[in-house]
């Protein structure tokens, strides 16, 4: 016994009565479409892979144990050492070691400085043996402080 078929099969002794079929490239296209419209309505909805503001950046950790004015210090003395990172928009995009979408929460910060001190990118200032994020995020609390 023969199942009938969804989709009618064309007719080759009427060509004039077959409909247009989708080719496979115009179906990519319009998926595409489709998928990219989509990509632009959640990428303004949720923030962009760029977007790396957020208190978690700016605040430092070490905050609570150095105090405002030894974090200024250390920030200040990271500035002087990195010429290339005295902007905040370049301390922040140096800060992101990988994209994320939307501002970096506390925990994207601490897997960072767990991570430069895993692969040993770290730097003494003031006496303190800090991951170089904890000096950025120093650096960039300092230009915050003006």
């Amino acid at each position: 016994m023969l199942l009938p078929t969804v989709l009618p099969l064309p007719d080759r002794r009427h060509p004039e009565r077959q409909q247009p079929a989708e080719t496979r490239r115009e179906f990519l296209r319009s998926a595409t479409a489709g998928l990219a419209g989509t990509l632009v309505t959640l990428t303004a909805a949720c923030g962009t892979a760029a977007d790396h503001s957020g208190p978690a950046v700016g605040t430092p950790a070490i905050l609570a144990t150095l105090g405002t004015d030894r974090v200024v210090a250390i920030g200040r003395e990271w500035l002087r050492r990195t010429p290339g990172e005295r902007e905040p928009a370049a301390l922040t995009a140096a800060i992101h070691g990988w994209p994320t979408w939307g501002p970096w929460r506390p925990a994207d910060i601490e897997r960072a400085v767990i991570a430069d001190f895993d692969a040993g990118r770290t730097v003494v200032v003031d006496g303190w043996l800090l991951a170089i994020t904890e000096t950025r995020q120093c650096a960039l609390f300092a230009l915050e402080q003006g």
